[in-house]
């Protein structure tokens, strides 16, 4: 009788579909069953037992315990150390649990966390370091980490429209003074906050401007601007707002994805600036995301040639603030690298290239600082090529998808062989 009822329980549990979607708990594997609890699909017993699924499957197998119990008459004694066994292993859970994380947290004691991270990667236990790892492969680290918004952004201007445009319609005349007065005052609130996220402006632009006062301009440094903004921004989305914390890398980065930096690369129109950055962000397989977050820079770029804020009556352009980190984020690389007195050829080389970097962008920067109306000129036709970029890149991934049909896979079959040697 025992074996039956077990037997039609597991049966339950067991229970399948024609269904092909996938696991509900490892979303790796086409579904076989489903819990006759929660109605979840799953595609093993590994799965239905996970941490996931604990609250069915104790459930589960505590009935199936309970049931065995019953129908084979069990004594109350035997049924007492039953439920004692299953509490015991229940308490047993729990104190593993807590232990681990006093142990970790013990560990960490005297580690400056926010500042140290060799110290805290050191702290880890070799399957603490693994399961990072395989955590920052799979992505599922991006569900603990926030994502960071850029300062560029326009979402408060945004609320601050929505708030200008609210008006109570039963107010009286100084009621609507008052609701002026305020709303003046959240709207410099929201400006201060945005100032002060914004990077400093470097302080001696006046002195770049003088320096560059006799010389002549080509004409064609409105078209590097936008490959050295599209660097800056690509870093700092990369880096989830905080490049400062890896500076070396970050600074090295930014030659790799920029040839007006690193190259001394001229360009002559918003096209052949847009198709190189595109193409140099593919050429670095470390640092490439997707076609997606390479156009969302592109935009990026347009934002901050178009923004700015204004405090006490003074413009800020988002493209000086840029520019001005940029140039504090390749001098911090290169000290980090001086540090190290027994630097070899390719750190002394990189050095180097940063110090000639820093000095492309101050002259950038001082150019910008009175031509911003010249950069901003060039935004609809970015906007142009960016939608033909997209388009492009569609219509590529339909035909693409179309041959893979037909190819039955992501590669064309081997051709038939017409002649045969005998």
């Amino acid at each position: 009788m025992a074996d039956e009822s077990s037997g039609d329980r597991f049966k339950d549990v067991l229970s399948t579909s024609q269904s092909n979607s996938p696991c509900g708990f490892c979303s790796k594997e086409v579904s076989k069953y489903t819990c006759p609890r929660c109605h979840v699909r799953y595609c093993s017993s590994v799965c239905y037992k996970s941490d996931k699924h604990l609250q069915c499957s104790e459930l589960f197998y505590k009935d199936c315990v309970m049931e065995a119990m019953c129908e084979q008459q069990s004594s109350s004694e035997d049924k007492h150390k039953m439920l004692e066994l299953l509490h015991k292993l229940k308490k047993q859970d729990e104190e593993e649990g807590f232990q681990d994380a006093v142990d970790l947290e013990e560990r960490l004691k005297n580690v400056d966390i926010n500042n140290d991270t060799e110290a805290v990667w050191s702290a880890l236990t070799d399957s603490e370091q693994k399961e990072f790892e395989s955590a920052v492969k799979s992505g599922e680290i991006s569900h603990v980490i926030d994502v960071w918004i850029p300062w560029w952004t326009k979402q408060d201007d945004r609320n601050n429209r929505k708030k200008i445009e609210f008006v109570s319609e039963g107010s009286n005349i100084l009621g609507k003074k008052d609701e002026q007065k305020s709303k003046s005052h959240q709207i410099q609130t929201k400006e201060q906050e945005k100032k002060e996220k914004m990077p400093a402006l470097k302080r001696n632009i006046t002195s770049l401007l003088l320096a560059m006062k006799n010389s002549n301009v080509n004409p064609n440094v409105r078209f590097s601007c936008i490959n050295v903004i599209f660097s800056y921004a690509y870093i700092m989305r990369l880096y989830n707002g905080c490049p400062e914390d890896s500076l070396e890398q970050a600074a090295e980065n930014l030659l790799q994805l920029s040839p007006v930096l690193s190259k001394n690369a001229v360009f002559d129109s918003v096209e052949s600036v847009v198709h190189s950055s595109l193409s140099a962000v593919l050429d670095c397989k470390d640092l490439y995301c997707s076609e997606e977050s390479s156009h969302q820079v592109l935009l990026d770029v347009i934002s901050l040639i178009k923004g700015y804020v204004v405090m006490e009556r003074k413009k800020t352009n988002f493209v000086d603030s840029a520019l001005s980190h940029l140039c504090r984020l390749l001098s911090g690389g290169r000290e980090r690298l001086k540090v190290n007195s027994k630097m070899n050829q390719k750190e002394a080389d990189l050095c180097k290239s940063l110090w000639l970097a820093k000095k492309k962008v101050e002259f950038l920067l001082a150019w910008v600082h009175t031509n911003t109306h010249i950069l901003q000129s060039l935004v609809l036709n970015m906007e142009v090529v960016l939608t033909e970029v997209s388009m492009s890149n569609r219509q590529h991934k339909e035909q693409r998808e179309k041959l893979e049909q037909v190819w039955g896979g992501s590669k064309p079959p081997k051709k038939a062989t017409l002649i045969t040697e005998i």
